[in-house]
C-alpha cells in the first residue's frame, strides 16, 4: 500500500496534475457509474480518469474549447511515465469518445 499511495502522489506532482483546482464530473463518462473522473472545472483542460477494472470508458467531451485532448495512460501497481495506449488523442467538442484502453496490462486499474 506505502509504494501505491507513493505512485499516486508522483502521478499528480509530476505531471503537474492541479487536484487542488479539480472536482468530481462523473457525469462525463457516458452510461458508467464504476469508474471515476476528476475535471478542472475553470477551464477544463485537465481531466483524471480512473477505471477501477481496467478496459475502457467513453467521454463525452462536448463544451471544451481545445481542438483535441491527449490520452495518456498511468499505472498505478507500478508507477513510471504516462504511456500512450491504443488511443493517442480524442477530439473535442464532437460526440462521446472512447479513450482506447492502456498499452499494459488493459484489464486492470
Amino acid at each position: 500500500m506505502w509504494d501505491q499511495s507513493r505512485y499516486a502522489l508522483g502521478f499528480f506532482r509530476d505531471n503537474i496534475v492541479p487536484f487542488q483546482d479539480m472536482s468530481t464530473a462523473n457525469e462525463l463518462l457516458v452510461n458508467d457509474n464504476t469508474n471515476w473522473c476528476l475535471v478542472k472545472l475553470a477551464t477544463k483542460e485537465h481531466i483524471v480518469v480512473y477505471l477501477f477494472n481496467g478496459g475502457s470508458t467513453t467521454i463525452n467531451l462536448n463544451g471544451i474549447g481545445s481542438s483535441s485532448m491527449s490520452v495518456r495512460w498511468f499505472d498505478p501497481r507500478n508507477g513510471g511515465a504516462l504511456q500512450t495506449g491504443s488511443v493517442a488523442s480524442v477530439p473535442t467538442g464532437t460526440s462521446p469518445q472512447s479513450l482506447g484502453t492502456a498499452p499494459n496490462s488493459p484489464n486492470a486499474d
